[in-house]
C-alpha cells in the first residue's frame, strides 16, 4: 500500500486536508474554494472517512459502497443528510453514491433537484458524476451534454478519460458517438484508449480495444494522428444507423 504523505489526499480533483481531529477541512475545485461552511466540510469529511475510507485510497482504488449501503439501512436520515451535503459541496463520490443506492427507488426523486442545482457551474469529475447520476436516476439523456463538454474541454487527461468511460453507460446517439470518435484522436493515449473502448461497448462488441490488434496498433502510438483518425473512422462505422 503506498505511503500517504501528511494525510493529505487528492481525489476527484479535490484536495481534502484531514487533520487527526477532522478539522479544519478545506475543499478546492479547480483552484476555487467550494461554497459551504466549515461545519459542513468537517462533517462530510468525517462521514467520508467512516463510510468510504481514506480519500487517498478512494482516489486510487475507487469508492466501495458497501459501508454506506449498510449505513443507509441502519440510519437512512443521517445518510440522506450527508449525501445532500456532499452533493452541495460537489464531491463526485456523493453523486456516485446517490446513483448507486437509489436508482429505481423512491428516494431517487428527492435527490434530483439537489443534483441539478449542484451541476450548475460545475466542472471536472463532479460534472461527470452528477450528470451520470441524473441520467441513471431519470433516464433522461439530456445530461450527456455535460459529460461530452468535459471530454472535449477539460485540461486534465485523467478527467477526460473519466468522461470517455462514463459515455459507455449512456444511450448511443449521433452526438455521443461523434464525441467519442473525436476523442479517439485525443493527444493523450489513455483518453484514446477509453474512448475507443466506450465505442466498442456502445456497439456491443465482444472485445476491448487491446484485444483488437488492428485498432490497438493505431491508437497506442504517440504523435500518430493519421492513425488515430483512421481508428476513429473505423469505430464510427460500427454505427451505420446513427
Amino acid at each position: 500500500m503506498p505511503d500517504e504523505p501528511n494525510r493529505t489526499a487528492t481525489y476527484a480533483r479535490s484536495e481534502v486536508a484531514v487533520a487527526p481531529n477532522l478539522g479544519p477541512v478545506v475543499t478546492w475545485r479547480r483552484g476555487k474554494r467550494v461554497k459551504g461552511d466549515g461545519d459542513d466540510r468537517r462533517e462530510w469529511a468525517a462521514f467520508f472517512l467512516k463510510d468510504f475510507g481514506e480519500p487517498y485510497y478512494v482516489a486510487h482504488d475507487g469508492p466501495s459502497f458497501d459501508m454506506v449501503r449498510a449505513h443507509w439501512q441502519r440510519d437512512p436520515s443521517t445518510v440522506d443528510r450527508m449525501l445532500r451535503t456532499g452533493v452541495r459541496l460537489r464531491d463526485p463520490v456523493a453523486a456516485m453514491t446517490v446513483a448507486t443506492l437509489f436508482v429505481g427507488t423512491a428516494p431517487a426523486g428527492d435527490f434530483i433537484q439537489d443534483l441539478q442545482t449542484a451541476l450548475v457551474g460545475a466542472a471536472g469529475e463532479f460534472r461527470i458524476a452528477a450528470a451520470s447520476a441524473l441520467i441513471a436516476l431519470t433516464g433522461d439523456q439530456r445530461w450527456t451534454v455535460d459529460i461530452v463538454s468535459v471530454l472535449q474541454g477539460d485540461v486534465s487527461e485523467f478527467v477526460r478519460l473519466q468522461a470517455a468511460r462514463a459515455l459507455a453507460l449512456v444511450e448511443a446517439s449521433p452526438y455521443v458517438v461523434d464525441a467519442l470518435a473525436k476523442a479517439v484522436a485525443d493527444p493523450d493515449y489513455l483518453v484514446r484508449y477509453h474512448a475507443a473502448n466506450s465505442l466498442l461497448s456502445q456497439s456491443h462488441a465482444a472485445v476491448t480495444v487491446d484485444r483488437d490488434e488492428w485498432l490497438f496498433s493505431r491508437i497506442r502510438r504517440d504523435k500518430a494522428r493519421p492513425e488515430w483518425l483512421e481508428a476513429a473512422t473505423r469505430l464510427r462505422e460500427r454505427f451505420p444507423n446513427l
